[in-house]
């Protein structure tokens, strides 16, 4: 073997310690190729992590510390707390009588609501929260809270479910039962399903077929639930307006005073006018003779139902 080809070859193994190379054999010919150090794919990854963590996590069940949501401003503090529950009745009594199937009137999939913004920043994922703790109070009702903003997971990050299963690999892994990726929490009435996960397939598993048929078990396997969706802000992500497709109610979060009107009409555009849609005006001070409304615990603001958008 001449001078060069012994370099030839000592080079080619020092690129391939950095990856898979063919190695000149003594000959010339290509040697079978030698593949880089163990290095599993991103997928690989993924996956070996979520099926451990579905077994690591026996009980699923979380706590709900009402302090610690209070001092990141996700619940009114105490001498607040009245004013905001009261917001909250008046925003949840249509949803409800919309999910009921006893109602006068009947809204498919009425039991699957969705809230959403027409951009970030508004408060969404603030009213998701204090609107499904309050349902969970409702007698003969369970609320299953779904971390559908699987970009921002702050709803999974409230809860401190960063590092478990949820929604993204119950939509990756087809074999896995929805029941467990499901935790309870100590409020008898209340589930949560976490965002799950990072997974670099996340915004076309939202909009997939198999997200549709996910939403559609969680309305027929439980019928008796509420099943309300921290979705993505329909401007900013193609994962929002196709959630929306699949919902029966959406309550559409406008921040006063800052969100852009054009910006609420064509949110709104991309929404099917046939389904309830509501809107609250969040983060507003006002007061009116006799009847003050105000909330102080989340920036001077108010969560405030709005009337059902009308394109008249």
């Amino acid at each position: 073997m001449s001078i060069v080809e012994k370099a030839l070859q000592k080079a080619g193994r020092k690129l391939a310690d950095a990856g898979t190379l063919s190695l000149p054999g003594p000959d010339g010919e290509q040697a079978s190729s030698r593949p880089a150090p163990a290095q599993e794919s991103v997928a690989a990854r993924i996956e070996t992590t979520r099926r451990s963590s579905v077994s690591a996590w026996p009980d699923r069940s979380v706590i709900i510390d009402m302090d610690r949501l209070r001092e990141i401003g996700m619940t009114a503090p105490d001498d607040a707390a009245p004013m905001l529950n009261d917001e909250i009745r008046r925003i949840k009594r249509p949803l409800l009588a919309n999910a009921a199937r006893d109602g006068l009137t009947t809204v498919e999939n009425g039991n699957l609501i969705m809230i959403a913004s027409s951009i970030a920043g508004e408060g969404k994922t603030f009213t998701t929260l204090n609107l499904a703790l309050s349902m969970a109070r409702e007698r003969d009702r369970t609320v299953l809270l779904v971390d559908a903003d699987v970009a921002k997971r702050h709803l999974t990050q409230v809860f401190g479910l960063q590092d478990t299963p949820g929604l993204t690999d119950l939509l990756a892994d087809e074999s896995l039962d929805v029941s467990r990726v499901i935790f309870r929490t100590d409020l008898d009435g209340l589930r949560v399903l976490p965002a799950g996960y990072g997974d670099p397939n996340a915004t076309e598993l939202l909009a997939s077929n198999r997200m549709r048929q996910v939403t559609r078990e969680l309305a027929q396997r439980y019928a008796d639930r509420l099943i309300v969706f921290d979705s993505p802000p329909i401007l900013m992500a193609s994962e929002g307006p196709a959630l929306a497709s699949m919902v029966g109610q959406i309550v559409m979060v406008v921040q006063a005073e800052k969100t852009p009107r054009q910006a609420v009409h064509e949110a709104i555009t991309m929404l099917d006018p046939d389904k309830p849609i509501n809107l609250v005006l969040n983060k507003r001070l006002s007061s009116s003779i006799g009847h003050s409304r105000y909330y102080v615990g989340y920036g001077t603001s108010i969560t405030k139902y709005g009337r059902r958008y009308s394109r008249e």
